[in-house]
């Protein structure tokens, strides 16, 4: 179970049309925000029911909230739904089906640096699930040029660890030099 009784309380039967007074778009990106945690929270307990409700009722919400700009209060688009369903696939090891939601992303202009970012770490992972080292590693060093400081959390040093420890025979040496770079045991 999700905060309280999430698991229902999002459970399809509402639309932002029914309410009055419509509520503003700050409201509506605060209702998908928080949907998108549900997103997270659900995927990363492996539960695909939840994931897929909390992603149907985040995509409904942001058909109301189209603002993909960096200005905009909480981020909340159809381009961050995407994102947390790439996000998703990828914690459920379906890396076949995360790297076809990869492509018409890296298409889509994403204002948001970090959100750039986060798209190519995702793909990381996913050509990582593969064994695509080569390109998990490519993919690592373009989301560091949109944002660095992003390559540097945990997850991601942990992620790097284990491409290089995967790589026994050193055949990519950029990704072992990659590692130490960021202070990581390979």
């Amino acid at each position: 179970m999700l905060v309280g009784n999430w698991d229902c309380a999002f459970s399809g039967r509402w639309s932002p049309c029914s309410w009055w007074p419509p509520p503003s778009w700050i409201h509506l990106a605060a209702v998908g925000l928080l949907l998108l945690r549900g997103v997270t929270a659900a995927s990363s307990r492996g539960d695909r029911a939840a994931t897929k409700e909390f992603l149907t009722e985040a995509k409904e919400v942001s058909r109301y909230v189209t603002l993909d700009r960096s200005d905009a209060w909480a981020t909340f688009s159809p381009t961050n739904v995407a994102l947390h369903e790439l996000s998703a696939l990828v914690a459920f090891g379906d890396a076949g089906l995360a790297l076809q939601a990869v492509r018409p992303l890296m298409r889509r202009h994403i204002p948001v640096p970090e959100r750039r970012a986060a798209l190519r770490v995702e793909a990381a992972r996913a050509y990582s699930q593969q064994g695509r080292l080569a390109d998990g590693y490519q993919a690592l060093r373009n989301a560091e040029t949109c944002a660095a400081q992003d390559i540097r959390r945990p997850d991601v040093r942990n992620l790097v660890a284990d491409m290089a420890a995967r790589d026994r025979r050193r055949t990519l040496p950029e990704l072992h030099h990659f590692s130490r770079q960021l202070g990581v045991p390979a």
